[in-house]
Order: C-alpha cells, then sequence, then structure tokens
C-alpha cells in the first residue's frame, strides 16, 4: 500500500517513470501475496490511468480489464453499486478517446449511463454524459454534445460534475463560435472565483498551489480564447480582471497570513514561527526523504491551524482582489499599465496550441485595448526551444539592427502608447525570458524609448512608488565568486552566516573545482557598487568566499530594497511531463514551475 501511495504521489507530481516504477513494485508485493483483493484492482486503476497518460493504451487496456474482472467476482450481482467499477469504466472509455475510438468510448459511456439509469445513480449518470458529450465534440458534433450536457445539468450531480459540465458547454460554443458563451462565461467566472476563495480559506500554501495549477489554467484560457474570438469590452475588461486575479491570488494569500502573524502577540504567531523553523530545517540538504516528508506535513497542518484562526479570513481574501478599474485608477497620465496574456488556439479538447497577446490599460481608457501579439512557438525559435543543436546569441537578437522580437511583441503595441511614458508590464510564458528593454526598433532600443517597469501584475502599480527607489535603501550585491575554495575555509567563512551542523556544509557541493570563476563579474559589481553608493543607497558587497548559500539565506527577514546577484547559473534535464491533453497545466500563473526545481544559481561552494 505504501508503494502504491508513492506511485500515486509521483503521478500527482508528472513524474511518470518513478511512478511506473513503485507501482510495479507494489504488483509485486501483492503477487508475492497472492492478493487479489479490492486495493489490487484500485491499483490496476491507477496503473491503467498511468499508462493511458503516456501513450501506452493497450496495457492501459489490459490492466482495466483484468480490475473489471476481479471487481466482477468480488461483487458479482452487486457490481454497480460500487464506485470502483463505474471508475474503472470511465478509465476504458478515456483511453479509447485517447486511442481515437470515438465509437468504442461512447459504447462504454452508454454502458454506464444505462447501469446508473437503473440504479437511479444520478451523479454518475452526469458525469458520464458530460464525458461522452466530449467525444461528440470532438467529433464536431456540437449539437449532440449540447444536448448531452443540457440533460447531464438537469441531473442532481455534485458542484464538481456540474463544473465540468459548465466547462464543456462553454469550450463548445467557443469552437461553435456562438455569442452566448460571454453571458455563460461570467457566471462561470464568479462561480470559480467564490469556490477558489472557499477553497484557498482551508488548504495550506502546498495544496493551494496544487489546486490553482489546474483551475486557474481553465479559467484564464477561456477568458482569453473568448477575448481572442469576439474582442468586445467586455471580455476585455473580464480578460484582464481574471489575470489580475490569477497572478494575485497566492501571493495575496501569502500576504494575508503574514500581516496576521504581524498584528498577533499570541498562538497565531507561535504557530507561525515554527512553521518558519520548520521551513528553515528543509533547506538543510542532510535531511532524510523520511525527515523531509514528515516536516512538510507538520508545516501544511500548521499553516492550516494559523488560518483557521484568522478572523474573517474569506472575506479579507475577497477584499484584496484588484480590478482593471482599480490599476487604471492608481495610473497617472503618463503611465500606462501591460499585462501580457496566453492565447490559445484551439481547434478541438486534444488542438491546442498558444499564442501571445496584451492588454493596455491607459487612465482615461475605458477599457483595456487587446492586441495579438506572436505564437509560442515563434518565441521558441528566437529562444532556440527544443532545438540542441542552437544556442541563443544575446549580441544578434538584441542587436540594434535586428527587429525580430520588436516585430513579435511590440510593433502592435507601440500604435497605442507615447514615448517617454511610464510603461509598467507584466510579463507571461517566454515573455520572462526577454529584456523588453533591450529589444530594438532597428534605430533605438525600448529602454531609450519607455521607462519600463517589470512587475510582477500590474494590481501594483498602486500599492508602492515603483519608480524611485528612496535614498538609504539597502542593495546586497553578489559577485567575483571563487567557486573553488578547500572546503577548510568555506566552512570557516559560513559559520558567520550559518544555523546548520558544520559538517554538512562540507558535501553539499557535487562538482567542486568544475566550475570557472567569471573575471567580468568583478568589474560588474564595482561599477554597480560606486553608482548605488553615489546615489545615497547603502551597498553591502559579497564577494569572493563571503558569497555563499549561508550568507544568502541569511538576508532572509532582513530590509533589502535591491538584491544583484553576478554568477553562474545552472540546470538539469527535466523531467518528460507528456503534458499532452486539453489545458494540462498548460499557461498556468501558479507558482509551481516545476523547472525551478532543476535550475539554480552557484554561490561559493
Amino acid at each position: 500500500h505504501i508503494y502504491a501511495s508513492k506511485g500515486f504521489l509521483y503521478y500527482l507530481l508528472s513524474d511518470f517513470k518513478s511512478s511506473l516504477w513503485w507501482y510495479n513494485k507494489a504488483i509485486e508485493l501483492f503477487h508475492e501475496a497472492n492478493d487479489r483483493s479490492i486495493s489490487y484492482a484500485r491499483l490496476l486503476g491507477n496503473i491503467s490511468s498511468l499508462c493511458s497518460r503516456v501513450g501506452m493504451y493497450k496495457d492501459a487496456d489490459e490492466k482495466i480489464d483484468e480490475a473489471l474482472e476481479l471487481c466482477k467476482s468480488f461483487y458479482s450481482n452487486d457490481i454497480n453499486s460500487i464506485p470502483e467499477y463505474y471508475t474503472l469504466l470511465n478509465n476504458k472509455a478515456t483511453n479509447y478517446l485517447k486511442m481515437g475510438n470515438y465509437d468504442k468510448g461512447i459504447e462504454v459511456y452508454n454502458t454506464i449511463i444505462s447501469n446508473a439509469t437503473s440504479y437511479n445513480n444520478q451523479r454518475v449518470k452526469a458525469l458520464a454524459m458530460c464525458n461522452m458529450a466530449e467525444i461528440y465534440i470532438l467529433k464536431n458534433d456540437f449539437q449532440k454534445g449540447r444536448m448531452l450536457l443540457e440533460e447531464a445539468l438537469s441531473l442532481d450531480a455534485d458542484e464538481y460534475v456540474k463544473e465540468m459540465i459548465d466547462f464543456n458547454n462553454i469550450f463548445c460554443l467557443l469552437l461553435e463560435r456562438d455569442p452566448n458563451v460571454v453571458d455563460k462565461l461570467k457566471s462561470f467566472n464568479l462561480n470559480n472565483i467564490d469556490k477558489v476563495v472557499q477553497i484557498f480559506s482551508n488548504f495550506s500554501e502546498s495544496e493551494r498551489e496544487v489546486f490553482w495549477n489546474q483551475i486557474s489554467s481553465n479559467i484564464v484560457l477561456l477568458n482569453n480564447w473568448a477575448l481572442s474570438i469576439f474582442d468586445t469590452n467586455d471580455l476585455s475588461q473580464s480578460a484582464y480582471n481574471i489575470a489580475l486575479f490569477s497572478k494575485n491570488m497566492l501571493i495575496n494569500s501569502g500576504r494575508l497570513l503574514e500581516n496576521a502573524v504581524k498584528q498577533d502577540n499570541g498562538k497565531i504567531k507561535d504557530e507561525y514561527l515554527v512553521m518558519q523553523q520548520l521551513k528553515e530545517k528543509l533547506s538543510n540538504k542532510g535531511l532524510s526523504i523520511d525527515s523531509i516528508n514528515s516536516h512538510i506535513r507538520m508545516i501544511s497542518q500548521l499553516e492550516k491551524q494559523i488560518i483557521s484562526g484568522i478572523p474573517n479570513f474569506e472575506d479579507k481574501l475577497k477584499q484584496q482582489f484588484k480590478s482593471y478599474n482599480d490599476v487604471r485608477s492608481s495610473l497617472l497620465d503618463n503611465d500606462v499599465a501591460i499585462e501580457f496574456i496566453y492565447l490559445p488556439d484551439i481547434t478541438s479538447f486534444d488542438k491546442v496550441s498558444l499564442s501571445y497577446g496584451a492588454l493596455i490599460l491607459k487612465k482615461n481608457d475605458d477599457s483595456p485595448k487587446f492586441v495579438r501579439l506572436c505564437s509560442e512557438e515563434e518565441l521558441k525559435g528566437i529562444l532556440c526551444i527544443d532545438d540542441s543543436t542552437k544556442k541563443i546569441d544575446p549580441n544578434a537578437i538584441y542587436s540594434l539592427e535586428d527587429r525580430t522580437l520588436y516585430q513579435m511583441l511590440w510593433a502592435n503595441i507601440e500604435p497605442m502608447i507615447s514615448e517617454g511614458l511610464n510603461v509598467f508590464y507584466s510579463p507571461v510564458g517566454l515573455i520572462n525570458r526577454i529584456n523588453l528593454s533591450a529589444i530594438s526598433d532597428g534605430m533605438k532600443q525600448l529602454g531609450d524609448r519607455y521607462n519600463l517597469f517589470e512587475v510582477s501584475t500590474t494590481a501594483v502599480v498602486n500599492e508602492s512608488d515603483l519608480n524611485t527607489i528612496g535614498k538609504g535603501a539597502n542593495v546586497a550585491i553578489y559577485g567575483d565568486v571563487d567557486y573553488n575554495e578547500d572546503i577548510e575555509k568555506m566552512n570557516e567563512v559560513a559559520q558567520a552566516y550559518k544555523s546548520y551542523s558544520p559538517g554538512l556544509l562540507a558535501t553539499r557541493s557535487i562538482n567542486r573545482g568544475t566550475w570557472e570563476m567569471l573575471p567580468g563579474t568583478k568589474s560588474e559589481i564595482d561599477s554597480i557598487s560606486s553608482i548605488v553608493s553615489f546615489n545615497g543607497l547603502s551597498a553591502q558587497v559579497y564577494n569572493r568566499e563571503n558569497a555563499n548559500e549561508e550568507s544568502f539565506k541569511s538576508l532572509s527577514g532582513k530590509p533589502i530594497d535591491i538584491i544583484h546577484i553576478a554568477t553562474h547559473g545552472f540546470y538539469f534535464p527535466d523531467r518528460n511531463t507528456n503534458q499532452s491533453f486539453f489545458f494540462n497545466n498548460l499557461g498556468s500563473y501558479t507558482n509551481r514551475d516545476y523547472s525551478m526545481l532543476y535550475s539554480g544559481l552557484l554561490f561559493y561552494t
């Protein structure tokens, strides 16, 4: 059972190779014990889902059939009363769908509907109708699909199933280019926002991220897809609001927690301090896997306890929401706000590609103005993504003569803004990898034409003065790192900053002696330090052996306004997540970007 649970956990993390390994270990133990119980049938069902997800359709079908036979042997005449039976049949139909065998999938769903009708199981019947409607939509039989969805909606099903029905209905209307979708989308947005707030009021941070990863994709991309089709003022307002909501939700829930702790001198603050201490211990690379899992469980439980003790947390979270009107009222006459957005190009449930667009807002605009930009594939080509034989040449793509990025990302924006404006922009996706200030129009770089300010979301424009850093601000500068000092010296210097046992520090790097110093970073940090000091700011330089991981961690909680880091970056190849089905983590604004698990910055090691 533990091995099966680990397999399911890795499945949720999209680490399918590890998931299959643990599932197979569980299978071995079941076979050794000659155990063919309902637990074994559930395990086969989970493996079938994994196999189907990675394209092993024949294996998936075999596992489902074996599990179905086991269920029939356990329950014989009572088979239609157990949830596992319907789950397995649904897996079988889904597997047929992914193979393109729509008729077989419809046949299985009709079986589910017939059995559920006989046993008056309206939830199962509604879910099967919703899923079967998806097949008809894939076959471009929109009328049949919508008929099934309308009937499913009339049944007594839970909120989860109703949300799926609403989603599929909106999806179908968008494929048909039916303008009635606008009103349905408004209702869908309101219902989902309310539900998100309620759930966030009971989740820990990690649980919020897992949940938000999928739900934000659905809300964001449905709204942006509708905008790309109809381009009305109502839809541009809605898309802007949803972009703000999506980007701010995780941030705001975290801020509320921190503010509550600051105002408390009792139980909440005590629990929060314990939680922070546990989080700090997680960065200790000497912890075993079991200890890490234990710490994570304790952190999650503590955070839930803290949130439950904060009065009116749900209402306070709602009050944090910002709209395009809030952003507009915060802008000055010479300001403009730009939210870059994803634009899905969808022809069916399983045929999705991404482009980029922008929503542009000025103080006197009634609504944000929408413009289309480039496709994601075009941007991938410029950034040499998916082509290991090529490397990005910054001197080429940011040269004064090269207008490629300008044409892709700025030419359609330029007619709506004047030179010299303060531009507050929030990037998404691959646009995060582009230095907008360095893009050239063929004569000038954008940084010479506008005052560009990158923000996490334009909702923060009215929270503080982003144009200036005040006198006396604190700046931490890292660079001129000596990566290969001896271990004894590393331990000695790190003692001034760290809170962990010295024995662990020497074991942290597996690549000592392989990193070359970057001589250019010395002149870089010296120049920056001089500029900072000249402008009345306080600069603290961390170089050579002081540019270590422990000194960086020691900045936590200190009033640092700017951190500049000049060092090596590194990454490990990420795992193939096989994200092939509709909206599977596509275009999400969540913090849970798994590429960050495989990359980092190098300090004194």
